[in-house]
């Protein structure tokens, strides 16, 4: 019954002193430091990038020496809308999911003269939570309760996302102290069994 008791008191323990899951504010650049795709510039996203918590649709990455915010010497990382296949189609729309909810997101966008850039944030239920549309280059954000997805497009060419910052949760993990406590818990448990075992 100790034993028991001594096991049951040290998992309530240990519960309780798990750190919940807390979210930071996560920068995407989309290069190949972060996620090397290889060395080619042009590559049809998908799934590639879900481990950094998103999934794109008819989105590519685009390696281009244009991008203002050039990180790699005389060229730049990012993703551009639409599949390369649809290069050069007007207003072709590209999709960022976000597999978890964020209340934020800030983006570096830059376009071609005269595309304009234009940006849209939705909720899971599909309604519209935010919008942002310009011509040039920027840096802007979406504030919004419950962002899951966003579609950018253009007027008439490709335009381009060069950085995405967004929420991102950390996994819980146990606190020193909770960790502490827990193996006196397990060592309390082995020296009852012990004076049982003699008993």
């Amino acid at each position: 019954m100790k034993l028991k008791l001594t096991f049951a008191l040290a998992a309530v323990v240990l519960l309780i002193g798990v750190s919940p899951a807390s979210a930071y504010f996560y920068n995407m650049d989309f290069t190949n430091t972060t996620l090397d795709l290889g060395p080619d510039g042009q590559i049809n996203l998908t799934n590639q990038y879900d481990a950094f918590g998103l999934n794109f649709h008819q989105v590519y990455r685009y390696y281009d020496s244009r991008d203002p915010w050039k990180e790699d010497g005389d060229y730049g990382w990012g993703i551009s809308n639409g599949f390369q296949a649809q290069n050069g189609f007007t207003a072709a729309l590209g999709t960022v999911f976000f597999n978890e909810t964020t209340d934020s997101i800030m983006f570096d966008w830059w376009t071609i003269d005269p595309n304009e850039f234009n940006v849209t944030a939705y909720d899971a239920g599909g309604s519209i939570l935010g919008t942002y549309s310009g011509f040039g280059s920027g840096t802007n954000s979406i504030v919004a309760n419950g962002i899951k997805y966003i579609d950018f497009h253009d007027n008439g060419g490709f335009v381009q996302i060069a950085n995405l910052s967004y929420e991102r949760s950390m996994p819980a993990v146990p606190e020193p102290a909770t960790a502490a406590l827990f193996g006196l818990g397990l060592l309390g448990a082995g020296i009852v069994r012990r004076i049982r075992r003699k008993a």
